[in-house]
């Protein structure tokens, strides 16, 4: 089972996502797309488009006010974010793995290994937030949220759940708790993720970072491919702040939401032409600028520090040998 969650404003991403995620996976894995606060056209106006994936993807409407039980709260991230938190009431008890996929991914290779992960003793399969550890703000999340010296910091935008072992320790009600518990007491900048990371402190596997491989390591170094593109941040491939680097992706999400029917006209990318926003344009003259003056070495060495410590943590993986 593939499950995601998604707003009005996100559901032709989370279309692509799918898209993709179906082409990938093995034959029979059902999807589930959670619409989080549709009303009647959003939500009639989506099924239109989902309908024509197949028997495999159906869309099911959330209320957010009634749902998430009234322990989350509205942030920059959205009210979707907090789904995860709420899968064990929205999804069938007779799962043996759930692959949970936030709606800015694009799947590009085979879900198989992924959907049968073997997490040892652990219930949530899942790979660290290059972000945080690229910037090196990682110690400032384990301090914030009191993890261990050593925790290490994941990212919630991709998670295998052995949804047996979820159940069973009750993780997701414990995480509910938790978030009313530590809501006034901690420093949630990330939402859910970071409650996920308190309640899982270092008891999550961790996984091939190529399977939630973000935006910002894929501009910073190639040495890793994605099996899943994650495109963490605002600039979306999909938005009018798409950099330059991305302009790829864009033209894969022109390709994918083309599929998208009547959620097609809603979407911000164009079939494929060469064109530059007035934000693009301003980001390209910022970044001659900057080349040319004293900034350059200091941005040269900026780059190489975040590339640096990205290779640290697939070194890490790789020296660990694990899946």
């Amino acid at each position: 089972m593939i499950a995601l969650f998604a707003d009005a404003a996100v559901i032709t991403p989370a279309f692509c996502t799918t898209l993709t995620a179906l082409q990938f996976a093995p034959a029979n894995t059902g999807v589930t797309v959670f619409c989080v606060d549709f009303n009647d056209p959003e939500f009639q106006k989506a099924n239109d488009a989902f309908s024509k994936l197949g028997p495999a993807v159906q869309l099911r409407r959330v209320d957010s006010a009634k749902d998430f039980e009234g322990c989350v709260w509205r942030t920059a991230l959205g009210m979707a974010t907090w789904g995860r938190l709420f899968l064990d009431k929205l999804l069938p008890t007779d799962l043996s793995h759930v692959l949970y996929l936030d709606c800015d991914t694009l799947v590009q290779s085979d879900l198989t290994p992924l959907l049968n992960a073997e997490l040892g003793q652990c219930s949530v399969g899942a790979c660290k937030d290059q972000f945080q550890y690229m910037s090196g703000a990682v110690e400032q999340r384990r301090t914030e949220l009191r993890l261990s010296p050593e925790g290490d910091y994941f990212n919630a935008g991709v998670m295998v759940l052995d949804w047996k072992s979820v159940l069973d320790g009750d993780l997701l009600a414990q995480a509910r708790e938790a978030l009313r518990t530590h809501r006034g007491s901690l420093t949630l900048r990330f939402a859910d993720q970071d409650i996920l990371n308190l309640l899982l402190d270092g008891n999550w596997r961790e996984l091939d970072p190529a399977w939630n491989l973000q935006s910002f390591a894929m501009v910073v170094t190639a040495s890793r491919q994605p099996r899943i593109a994650h495109f963490v941040g605002y600039q979306k491939p999909w938005s009018r702040h798409c950099s330059i680097q991305m302009l790829k992706f864009r033209r894969k999400y022109a390709e994918l939401q083309s599929k998208a029917g009547p959620l097609a006209q809603d979407f911000k990318v164009i079939p494929f032409v060469v064109q530059l926003t007035k934000d693009n344009v301003r980001l390209t003259l910022a970044h001659m600028v900057r080349c040319v003056t004293f900034k350059a070495a200091k941005e040269a060495q900026r780059k190489k520090d975040f590339k640096n410590r990205l290779e640290m943590v697939f070194d890490a993986y790789d020296q660990k040998n694990k899946f």
